[in-house]
């Protein structure tokens, strides 16, 4: 095996049992631009030189991966077929397709909101072991049948987790408009704390990633960690969590990210609002890395949010385009030019574009009291100071803990440092969002 099919249409595959055939990936895409292209498309091509045979994947999934029963070689339990993860657009939801290699036709053996990850099949090809888990359920090693139609849990890596209250997730779609100026649809999920349910209007932390989209994260227990710290923190104490998505556009195109994210965010919110989910009168706003930018940006063009928190973020980018990292290197450069940044040009082509999409110019705007935590030994570390001083300057509402010896990453930090990040950022959340109501299941603390 060479490569992955989910990321580049060149990767081959030996089949069983004779291993006289690859898979293919091929018709690859990459309708983002992000320079990571996957297949629409398989096809089985005889080592012999026979024609091959193409295995088309309907539009309404994507796909994510092959199964195998080792690292060159199909999972096969009956000689014929292939067996692909996929995403199905429509809902996100995750599936396995078999699909028979004569006729191409599909067989939908498994499909739910949940993350299936390292899938390997046995040498008999009878099973496969992968790694699962879903909003409840906790990540542990699971033996599938080649059906698919059970699963049997073989490990448990943490048997405290199974203690651990978990509440419900539910998904909606908001028309949103697009970078392009056309309309889109974007997926949103809410987390909700155990006991609760639509209807509640419960205050509530929005959580996004611009590019991203974040909705993914409820296939993962408990909601994940797009904080760096497990959103869990959240749940537990009676808030509800959105996880929003913010498509943005292609990294290589120049963009006004800053006014494309508000855009994008504000229809999800309050279509959450209208559909009983959240009260719009007790919202926070939260990101991490470019998501502490994200939150930053969003603030400064809006003044719905009650509270926010910028974990490790970036505010100035004009400023920060220059800055070395500790090896001499110019990060900053390509990441402002055709990354996430998407400035599409650099600094001296285009200086408004970069003033426009940076917090730190916009913080006379900033109304909305946040919350800035970043470590020292973080790269953008000076961006939080400046964010900080001119927020202070201006008499604005914001606080700024700087954790000595500390990245980029919460949950890299040390124990201490970690624990008292995300009980700081739990008590911001309370002390402007106020207490949730106590329902059945969640746990004062």
């Amino acid at each position: 095996m060479t490569g992955r099919p989910a990321s580049t249409p060149s990767a081959t595959t030996l089949l069983k049992p004779s291993l006289k055939s690859v898979v293919v990936g091929t018709d690859p895409i990459d309708d983002k631009g992000y320079g990571d292209p996957r297949p629409r498309a398989l096809a089985v091509i005889p080592l012999d030189g026979a024609a091959p045979t193409r295995i088309a994947v309907d539009s309404a999934w994507t796909i994510d991966d092959l199964v195998r029963a080792d690292p060159r070689t199909v999972w096969q339990p009956d000689g014929a077929s292939v067996t692909v993860l996929v995403t199905e657009v429509a809902t996100g939801e995750r599936a396995a397709l078999r699909f028979d290699v004569r006729s191409g036709k599909p067989t939908v053996l498994w499909k739910g909101r949940a993350r299936l990850a390292n899938l390997m099949g046995d040498a008999s090809h009878q099973q496969v072991f992968a790694l699962y888990q879903d909003i409840r359920t906790p990540p542990d090693v699971y033996r599938f049948q080649a059906d698919f139609a059970r699963k049997e849990r073989v490990s448990q890596a943490d048997e405290r987790l199974e203690a651990v209250a978990v509440g419900s997730a539910d998904v909606f779609e908001t028309s949103i408009p697009g970078y392009a100026g056309a309309m889109a649809k974007a997926r949103t999920a809410v987390l909700l704390p155990p006991g609760a349910k639509r209807g509640d209007r419960l205050p509530a932390v929005v959580l996004m990633y611009p590019g991203g989209d974040r909705s993914r994260q409820a296939e993962v227990f408990g909601g994940g960690q797009d904080l760096t710290i497990p959103t869990l923190l959240f749940t537990s104490r009676g808030y509800a969590v959105v996880l929003a998505s913010l498509p943005l556009g292609p990294n290589r195109e120049a963009g006004n990210p800053l006014n494309e994210m508000i855009d994008q965010l504000l229809p999800q919110v309050y279509r959450a609002a209208e559909l009983g989910y959240v009260d719009v009168n007790r919202l926070a706003i939260a990101g991490q890395s470019f998501g502490g930018y994200g939150t930053g940006a969003i603030i400064s063009g809006t003044n719905l949010f009650r509270a926010a928190v910028a974990v490790s973020g970036i505010y100035d980018l004009a400023g920060t385009y220059g800055y070395l990292d500790e090896n001499g290197g110019s990060f900053w450069i390509g990441w402002s030019e055709s990354g996430q940044a998407r400035m599409g040009t650099h600094p001296w082509a285009n200086v408004m574009r970069y003033l426009e999409n940076s917090p730190y110019y916009r913080a006379d705007r900033i109304r909305t009291p946040l919350l800035l935590i970043h470590g020292d030994k973080d790269n953008a570390y000076h961006d939080a100071q400046k964010l900080f001083t001119a927020l202070r300057r201006l008499d604005r509402p914001v606080q700024l803990a700087t954790y000595a010896g500390m990245g980029h990453v919460i949950y890299e930090w040390t124990r201490p440092n970690a624990v008292d990040a995300a009980r700081r950022i739990v008590a911001f959340m309370r002390d402007h969002l106020g207490e949730p109501s106590k329902g059945a299941g969640v746990v004062p603390q």
